[in-house]
């Protein structure tokens, strides 16, 4: 009996150890399959390589989604940073370049309504009666300033200095005017003037034509003004400077004997031009400028 229990017990063993499946047992039944059915090796290694081809390409695309997804999302992220960045930028420079146009419009307007208002205005109590004759005036202020001295008025000395002299001072030319009661040719007058550092009146506006007019030391006489005819070049100058006159207060039948004599121009009785033959004998006007 024990032996019989024991060579049972032996049989039993080998079964389960020939029944118990092991790597050893598998890989040997896998051989034998492919033995007995004769499986061609060729088969065998395409499989395989199919097989790696396959588990490689999964692989692949597993770590390909997992690392273009973020990617992706980084690319738009960017895209539109840029995008935001770009109009920040457009907005900026829109506002700044409207601010800037709108302060220039505002500035060009206010100087505009500056120009205007000096332009238009008109002086009360004044011989001036418009900016360009206010900007003349300043500019004859100026050349006063060089050459008359005051503590308190810069135009007094001149017009003592007028006064003191016989002359009678007009702030619109800066000039002092002299008149001389003594009857001489027009070319005569034309010396004694420069002999005393002075020329025969010019006349460039009404308003010094008015206050000649009215500082006239005899109002029944002629005087000899500085314009003359120059035939060679057909027009009427100033002795000054000899600049063809803008300005002329001329009586309705003048000039009437120019074009057969030398003349020169008086001022007569009524305050209006005439021309006379220069050898006529006429009291005389001089200006000095200051």
């Amino acid at each position: 009996m024990p032996r019989r229990h024991g060579t049972h017990h032996f049989e039993q063993e080998d079964s389960e150890t020939v029944n118990k499946p092991n790597e050893s047992n598998q890989f040997i039944r896998f051989k034998t399959y492919f033995i007995r059915k004769k499986v061609n090796p060729l088969y065998a290694l395409i499989a395989g390589i199919l097989l790696g081809i396959i588990i490689t390409l999964c692989l692949s695309g597993i770590v390909g989604f997992f690392h273009y997804t973020p990617t992706e999302k980084t690319s738009e992220s960017l895209i539109k940073e840029k995008d935001y960045a770009i109009k920040n930028v457009t907005d900026l420079m829109d506002g700044r370049v409207e601010t800037l146009s709108n302060n220039l419009y505002s500035a060009s307007q206010e100087l505009q309504s500056l120009y205007d208002t000096l332009k238009n205005h008109t002086f009360p109590n004044s011989d001036i009666d418009s900016f360009d004759e206010y900007l003349s005036h300043i500019r004859h202020v100026g050349e006063v300033l060089e050459r008359c001295q005051s503590t308190e008025n810069e135009l007094v000395e001149c017009k003592s200095t007028c006064h003191n002299t016989g002359g009678k001072y007009f702030n619109l030319t800066n000039s002092c005017y002299y008149f001389y009661e003594e009857n001489v040719s027009w070319t005569t007058a034309k010396q004694k003037c420069l002999n005393q550092n002075s020329n025969l009146t010019s006349i460039h506006s009404q308003k010094e034509d008015d206050f000649i007019s009215t500082i006239k030391s005899k109002q029944n006489v002629d005087w000899w003004i500085g314009l003359y005819f120059d035939n060679s070049e057909n027009k009427w100058k100033w002795i000054d400077d000899g600049v063809e006159t803008k300005f002329t207060n001329w009586h309705t039948s003048e000039p009437d004997v120019y074009r057969n004599h030398e003349v020169g121009v008086v001022i007569s009785t009524d305050d209006k031009w005439y021309d006379v033959p220069q050898n006529s004998y006429k009291y005389y006007l001089c200006k000095k400028k200051l």
